[in-house]
């Protein structure tokens, strides 16, 4: 029950929240913002008081880069493995088409000789039979 409802608050938070949906953007702000701090706060204590504005500009500008570079990465992997996962299941249905395609032609072709052999065996011993 209570797992019940915290997954509907997520699912809530979700749609109030469309963005944390979006495959590889927590990732690249998480570097934007990791990036600014990297440059920007030694950058400021480098050079003095004075040149606050400027660190802040680096900074922003050394993010922008980097979550930029780590978002193109990102998706281009993602949508990597998304196309070989369908693809990848295309297969395997494919094969499973074609397997079942073979049992019920194999099953087919020995009918005769399969009922034969199960009025012989304790029926607790026979295996299904495909459709």
């Amino acid at each position: 029950m209570a797992q019940q409802k915290t997954v509907e608050e997520l699912e809530k938070f979700k749609k109030e929240h469309p963005i944390i949906t979006i495959p590889c953007f927590r990732e690249s702000a998480l570097t934007a913002a990791y990036t600014w701090a990297g440059i920007s706060i030694p950058w400021y204590f480098w050079k003095g008081r004075g040149f606050g504005p400027q660190a802040v500009a680096l900074g922003s500008l050394g993010s922008l880069v980097t979550s930029t570079i780590h978002w193109n990465y990102c998706r281009r992997t993602y949508n990597e493995k998304k196309r070989e996962y369908l693809l990848m299941t295309a297969l395997l249905k494919e094969e499973q088409q074609r397997s079942d395609a073979m049992r019920r032609k194999l099953y087919d072709e020995y009918k005769e000789e399969l009922e034969d052999i199960d009025k012989h065996i304790d029926p607790k011993w026979v295996r299904n039979k495909p459709k």
